[in-house]
């Protein structure tokens, strides 16, 4: 995440809401240090971490898929992404006890929601992006 810095750094601080992609950069590279001081500790709460973060994500998808929405915009493959999101959160939850289908389940989970992203962002939109 520090390539998010060394963008905001170099282009972004110029850029309309370019001061996102320093705070996504800060928050990221602090999540990731935090997930780095995990090591010393049970895998079930790095588990437990990863599953809140997916549910996190989820309602922020949902979220966004009701705001389009009401906008009127394109809002189902959004709100897939977040569902997907939350069932694999849940499902993995129910999974804890038995580590080698919580593996499973996380993996098939991650490749559907994968393939969701993928979908989304080759579609076909009025506005071109750039990233």
């Amino acid at each position: 995440m520090i390539r998010y810095l060394v963008f905001y750094l170099s282009m972004a601080r110029n850029m309309v809401d370019g001061k996102l992609s320093l705070f996504y950069g800060i928050i990221a590279l602090d999540l990731g240090m935090f997930a780095y001081t995990l090591q010393d500790i049970p895998p079930i709460y790095i588990v437990l971490y990863l599953l809140i973060t997916h549910l996190f994500s989820g309602v922020i998808d949902v979220l966004r898929a009701m705001e389009a929405r009401r906008l009127g915009s394109r809002w189902r493959l959004s709100t897939a992404i977040g569902v997907a999101n939350i069932l694999l959160a849940v499902v993995c939850g129910f999974c804890l006890h038995r580590l080698s289908l919580l593996t499973y389940v996380y993996a098939i989970g991650l490749v559907y929601a994968a393939c969701l992203r993928m979908a989304q962002a080759f579609r076909r939109t009025a506005i071109i992006y750039i990233p």
